[in-house]
């Protein structure tokens, strides 16, 4: 399965994803995939950003946007990851990167999908200021989607994971019969 076909398949079937996700299927292949698809994602809207100055910006702009994204996700990965445990999670560290990935993954989507209206804006209106807010209104949109997605995502995997527990306490224990 290609890169980009795991990102389509979040996005078309996310309970059958947040499912493997939770039973612990091939958690690496699916966090490199949306990886990749978020970089080139990512890249793309950043080299729409930086041509509205040169090339060289529209290439630095493409390396930069990618890499804020990734490198505060592995800043804030193991602190969301003990607080997470510290309330009671079941997670472990992949299905939780897993889950992280999910929403980056759709965040960066988003901001594609936003690309073609950003690039509109910026052939046809002259003002940067302009240009600048529409940038952080369609940033703001697609992380308050992305955070939406991640906590409705972690509930489930969660919730999945304590009622699956919960059914085994109760088959040790002889009140549930099959």
């Amino acid at each position: 399965m290609t890169h980009f076909a795991v990102l389509i398949r979040l996005l078309r079937d996310r309970e059958a994803f947040l499912d493997e996700i939770r039973k612990d299927i091939k958690l690496e292949s699916k966090v490199l995939s949306l990886l990749i698809a978020s970089c080139t994602f990512f890249a793309i809207y950043g080299a729409i950003i930086g041509s509205s100055s040169s090339w060289l910006q529209m290439i630095s702009s493409a390396v930069k946007l990618p890499a804020l994204y990734l490198v505060t996700l592995m800043i804030c990965l193991p602190t969301l990851f003990f607080f997470d445990i510290l309330f009671g999670s079941k997670l472990n560290f992949r299905q939780y990167s897993a889950l992280l990935m999910t929403a980056v993954a759709v965040i960066s989507v988003l901001m594609f999908s936003f690309a073609p209206v950003v690039l509109f804006f910026l052939i046809s209106i002259q003002g940067y200021n302009f240009f600048l807010l529409l940038n952080v209104l369609v940033m703001a949109l697609t992380g308050l989607v992305g955070i939406n997605l991640f906590y409705r995502g972690m509930r489930k995997v969660a919730d999945d994971i304590a009622n699956q527990d919960k059914m085994r306490d109760q088959l040790l224990k002889g009140r549930l019969v099959l």
